[in-house]
């Protein structure tokens, strides 16, 4: 890239059932971790005996316990998964601008070169999955989306792909 520009990269990503996947435990512990721990007794009793029953043409399913999760149809439930959401939100590394609202996220990076750009999204996106990993969480593969914003005279090429996990 020429001298004084910039090479500027968002990526974006969902994740698959955001709210099914939510661990009672993990919340609770980010809870306390932000100093909400005086809400953590009634989000507690909020998420406990929990069950569901799945309408199909043949009928109504038997009564299913759903130990994970929080109640997609409930105001409360959005705040709750930022609250999940946060350490993901925060630890996307130096040079990362990230937001996320709920299932979305998007991180962006900006350097000198392609390569800078892309070796910053890599260390966000490691850090995503260790996230994913450790809240029992799936990044969509069709809904990953990187664009670059720079020069296209004079791309490298090579720094154009970026891993999610095992997807390009």
């Amino acid at each position: 890239m020429g001298q004084g520009q910039t090479s500027r990269v968002p990526a974006a990503a969902r994740r698959l059932r955001a709210y099914d996947n939510v661990s009672h435990a993990r919340l609770l512990h980010n809870l306390k971790k932000r100093r909400l721990g005086h809400f953590v007794p009634w989000v507690k009793a909020f998420l406990t005996n929990r069950s569901t029953r799945i309408r199909m043409p043949e009928g109504m399913s038997d009564t299913i316990l759903t130990p994970t999760g929080i109640p997609q149809g409930s105001p409360i439930s959005s705040i709750l998964y930022l609250i999940y959401n946060a350490d993901l939100i925060e630890s996307c590394g130096a040079g990362i601008t990230s937001s996320g609202w709920v299932d979305d996220v998007c991180f962006m990076a900006k350097g000198d070169s392609e390569h800078e750009t892309i070796k910053k999204l890599k260390t966000a996106c490691r850090k995503a999955d260790q996230w994913a990993e450790k809240h029992a969480s799936v990044f969509d593969p069709k809904k990953f989306a990187l664009i670059h914003f720079v020069n296209t005279k004079e791309v490298d090429r090579k720094y154009l792909s970026l891993r999610l996990r095992e997807h390009t």
